[in-house]
C-alpha cells in the first residue's frame, strides 16, 4: 500500500488552512494527522518516496506551527495593548456618561 496519497493530502490541507489563517480547518487537519499517522507508521517501514512525503508533511506542519505561534504572539500583543489602554477607555466612557449636552 502506497501511503504517499494520504501524506500528501494531509500536507495540502495543513498548508491551505495555514495560508488562509483558517484556524478551524487547521485544527481539524492537525487532529486528522494526529489520529491517522500512528496507523500509517504501524503499516511497516517507509519506502524512500513515502519517507520524502513524510518529511515534506513534517516541514509543512512545522511551518503551520510557527505561523500559529506568530499569530498567537501578535494577537497577545494586541490584547496586552488593549488591556493597558483599558483605564483610559473606561475614563473616556465614564466622562461621556456625565455629558448633559
Amino acid at each position: 500500500m502506497d501511503r504517499r496519497p494520504t501524506l500528501v493530502g494531509w500536507r495540502q490541507r495543513l498548508e491551505a488552512a495555514a495560508q488562509n489563517d483558517d484556524w478551524t480547518a487547521l485544527a481539524q487537519a492537525d487532529q486528522e494527522l494526529a489520529a491517522g499517522l500512528p496507523s500509517l507508521a504501524a503499516a511497516g517501514p517507509w519506502s524512500t518516496p513515502e519517507r520524502t512525503a513524510l518529511q515534506q508533511l513534517q516541514a509543512t506542519h512545522e511551518r503551520a506551527r510557527r505561523r500559529c505561534a506568530a499569530t498567537l504572539s501578535r494577537i497577545g500583543g494586541q490584547l496586552d495593548a488593549m488591556r493597558q489602554q483599558r483605564e483610559g477607555w473606561l475614563a473616556y466612557a465614564g466622562g461621556n456618561a456625565w455629558d448633559t449636552e
